[in-house]
C-alpha cells in the first residue's frame, strides 16, 4: 500500500474542518459532533483567548464559576511526567500551569488594572478641569 501525500492530508484535513463548520454553522451539531470539533482543534493546536466581546469571553462568562482564582485554587497539582532519562530517586518539578485558565485569569487581571488606571487618569483629568 502506498503512502498518503502531504497533498492528500491537506485535502483530508481541508475537509474534515468543512464538515465541523457546516454542523456547526447549520445547527445540527451533536454533543459528539462539537466535542470531535474540539478534540480536532485541539489536535491541531489552536487555542483561543477570551478577549472581551468575544464568543470565548461569553461562553466563560456563562460558566458558573464565582471566582477563577477560586476555581483554580481548586485544581489538584500536576507533576510533569517523568522524562526519558528519569532517575527514580530524583522526584520531578510540579510544573502544572494550567495554560488556559492561568492565561486568561492573566488578561483579565491586565485589563481590569488598565480599565482602573484609566478610571483613574480620567478623573485626575476631570478634576484639573
Amino acid at each position: 500500500m502506498k503512502k498518503a501525500t502531504e497533498d492528500q492530508f491537506n485535502e483530508l484535513h481541508s475537509l474534515v474542518t468543512e464538515e465541523f463548520l457546516s454542523r456547526v454553522r447549520s445547527g445540527t451539531a451533536s454533543t459528539q459532533d462539537l466535542k470531535a470539533a474540539c478534540d480536532w482543534l485541539k489536535t491541531n493546536d489552536i487555542s483561543g483567548i477570551a478577549y472581551e466581546g468575544s464568543a470565548l469571553d461569553r461562553l466563560a462568562s456563562v460558566i458558573p464559576i464565582s471566582s477563577w482564582k477560586a476555581a483554580e485554587a481548586k485544581v489538584l497539582k500536576c507533576k510533569s511526567p517523568p522524562k526519558p532519562w528519569y532517575k527514580p530517586w530524583h522526584k520531578p518539578k510540579e510544573t502544572c500551569k494550567m495554560s488556559t485558565i492561568s492565561e486568561q485569569i492573566k488578561s483579565r487581571e491586565k485589563a481590569e488594572k488598565a480599565k482602573a488606571q484609566e478610571t483613574k487618569s480620567e478623573e485626575k483629568s476631570t478634576t484639573k478641569e
